[in-house]
């Protein structure tokens, strides 16, 4: 679902406050942004249930780098809007996020143990 950042509300500017972060145009769209790659992540993750952190931050880091690929061959070339969609830059998103989240936890090859 697109978010307008425009139409953040009140409890939003009250967590903006409170991390001390301006209260403005750039800020509310950037914020609009990682609010739907989130709605994005809660609805894969009803059927995926956290699967992200078998792989740990290695894994996380292997995806990013797939996802920025394909963004790249999708994008590079094309004169016009490509018909692909922005489905590999939401989940580039997500995998950032994952990468951070298993560096935090400590989760460097998840279950899958180190590869030698």
């Amino acid at each position: 679902m697109d978010i307008d950042a425009k139409m953040l509300s009140e409890p939003v500017k009250e967590i903006f406050d409170y991390y001390n972060i301006d209260w403005n145009d750039s800020n509310r769209e950037q914020f609009a942004i990682f609010l739907q790659a989130l709605q994005l992540f809660n609805e894969r993750n009803k059927r995926y249930r956290d699967q992200w952190k078998e792989t740990g931050w290695r894994g996380a880091l292997y995806d990013i780098v797939k996802k920025g690929r394909r963004l790249f061959t999708q994008f590079r070339l094309a004169t016009a809007a490509p018909e692909a969609t922005d489905d590999d830059a939401w989940d580039m998103i997500n995998f950032c996020a994952f990468y951070l989240r298993a560096k935090q936890d400590g989760n460097e090859w998840g279950i899958w143990g180190e590869i030698k």
